[in-house]
C-alpha cells in the first residue's frame, strides 16, 4: 500500500510545485507516506459506525434485549469470554458468511446486566444473531411477577471495551412496539434507570436528555474523521466566505433531512452501503477541487446530494434511541443530536474558514496547497472505499 501511495505523492509534489528541491520534497513525501497511511489505517481500526446501542422489549413474561456493537467492540465482548480462537473468528466473520450462535447463558453478564429493585434477572438466552456491518447479541431475561415500574440497564460491555462513544438504550413494548423511555449509557456512566410502563416517572429530566444526545452528536462529528474531511474538502475548494457560509448551510440542511428520515425509519440503507458512499463522496470533492474549480454552482448542488449520504452515516448512532418512539421520546433526541452535530461542525469551520481565507490571499500558493491537501485527502478516502467494500 505504502508504495503507491508514494508514487501518487510524488506526482502531486511535482504537479503542485509544494517542494522544487529535491531533498525537500523527499523529505516532505516521507511525511505525506506516513500521515496517509496513519490517518487511514488508524481511522479504519477506530472508526465504527455502530459503537453500541441497545433495544429492550418488554412482554409479560420476558425482557429481550438485543445489543448491537461495532465489529471492533464485538470481538473484544467475545475475546473476554471463554470461547475458542475459531468460534470468534467466525462470529465476526464478513456479514454474509456469519452463522447464528447459542452462547452460555453465563456469560451474559459480560455483555449486558438487567436488574429490578437491586435484584439480578436470570437469563434465559445469549446469542449472537449476525447482523450488517454490526453485530448483534441477543439477550433474553425472565420478568419476575413484580409490581416494579423500573429497571436497571447495565451496559457492561464498557467494562471490556474501554472508550468508546455513549450508545442509546431503548425500552419499549414488546408486543405494541411502541417506546416507552430511551436513555444512554457510556464509559462514565454504564448504567441507566428507566421506566417500564408508559407514563412513569422518569429519572432523567427532558433536559438531561436533550444534554446527553446533544453531547452524542457533538462526539459523533468530533470523532468521525470522515466527515471532518468531507466538511474540510469542501470548505478547502470554497474561494469567498459567503460561499463558504452557503457550502456549510447545504451540508447542513442535507444531512439534517436524510438523518430525520432515516432515524423514523422512513429510509434505511446497510452500512456496508452507506459507509463506501461517504468515503466515495470524499473522494468525488476532492476532484471537484483538483479539475472543477471555480464551478460555484456545482459545488453547492454536490454539497447538497452529498450530504444526503453524511445524513444516513449521522442516523445509525440515532436509530436505536428512537424506534417505536413517539413525542418527546422521538423529537428530544432527534433534536438534541442534530444540534450537536452543528456544534461540532461551527468548530471545526470556526479553526479552517479564517485559515483559507489568509490563504487566499496568496494566490499562487493557495493553489497548490488545495492541489496538494485535495490529492492527500484524495488517497485516505480511496483507502477507506477500498477498506469498506
Amino acid at each position: 500500500m505504502a508504495l503507491p501511495i508514494a508514487q501518487l505523492l510524488a506526482w502531486l509534489l511535482s504537479a503542485s510545485g509544494i517542494a522544487p528541491v529535491r531533498t525537500s520534497a523527499s523529505r516532505l513525501l516521507r511525511s505525506l507516506v506516513a500521515t496517509v497511511t496513519l490517518i487511514a489505517a488508524g481511522h479504519a481500526a477506530a472508526h465504527d459506525p455502530f459503537d453500541g446501542g441497545t433495544q429492550v422489549m418488554l412482554f409479560e413474561d420476558r425482557i429481550e434485549s438485543t445489543v448491537t456493537l461495532g465489529t471492533d467492540a464485538a470481538r473484544a465482548v467475545l475475546e473476554a469470554l471463554p470461547l475458542s480462537t475459531g468460534e470468534v473468528v467466525a462470529l465476526t466473520r464478513p456479514p454474509r458468511e456469519r452463522v447464528f450462535h447459542e452462547l452460555p447463558v453465563a456469560l451474559a453478564d459480560k455483555l449486558i446486566q438487567l436488574r429490578i429493585g437491586g435484584d439480578p434477572l436470570k437469563v434465559s438466552r445469549f446469542a449472537v444473531l449476525g447482523g450488517d456491518e454490526e453485530i448483534v447479541f441477543l439477550v433474553v431475561n425472565t420478568r419476575p411477577g413484580t409490581s416494579a415500574t423500573r429497571l436497571t440497564v447495565q451496559a457492561a460491555y464498557f467494562a471490556i471495551v474501554g472508550p468508546m462513544r455513549p450508545g442509546p438504550v431503548l425500552v419499549a413494548d414488546g408486543t405494541t412496539r411502541r417506546a416507552i423511555s430511551t436513555a444512554l449509557v457510556s464509559t462514565e456512566r454504564p448504567a441507566a434507570e428507566v421506566p417500564t410502563v408508559p407514563g412513569a416517572k422518569e429519572t432523567a429530566s427532558h433536559s438531561q436528555s436533550f444534554v446527553d444526545f446533544l453531547q452524542l452528536g457533538l462526539e459523533h462529528v468530533l470523532s468521525g474523521t470522515d466527515h471532518l474531511l468531507f466538511l474540510g474538502a469542501l470548505l478547502l475548494g470554497t474561494r469567498r466566505l459567503k460561499s463558504m457560509l452557503v457550502v456549510i448551510s447545504a451540508f447542513t440542511l442535507a444531512h439534517s433531512i436524510t438523518l430525520a428520515m432515516a432515524a423514523l425509519g422512513l429510509v434505511n440503507l446497510p452500512a456496508r452501503i452507506v459507509e463506501p458512499l461517504i468515503a466515495a463522496s470524499i473522494v468525488i470533492v476532492c476532484l471537484e477541487n483538483m479539475f472543477f474549480r471555480g464551478r460555484t454552482n456545482l459545488r453547492y448542488a454536490l454539497t447538497f446530494t452529498l450530504g444526503l449520504i453524511h445524513g444516513l452515516g449521522f442516523a445509525d448512532a440515532l436509530k436505536e434511541a428512537v424506534a417505536g418512539a413517539s413525542g418527546a421520546a422521538l423529537g428530544v433526541p432527534i433534536l438534541a443530536f442534530n444540534l450537536g452535530i452543528e456544534g461540532g461542525q461551527l468548530m471545526v469551520a470556526a479553526v479552517a474558514v479564517p485559515l483559507l481565507l489568509l490563504s487566499r490571499r496568496h494566490p499562487v500558493w493557495d493553489r497548490r496547497l488545495t492541489l496538494l491537501l485535495s490529492g492527500v485527502i484524495t488517497l485516505i478516502a480511496l483507502v477507506w472505499v477500498w477498506q469498506r467494500l
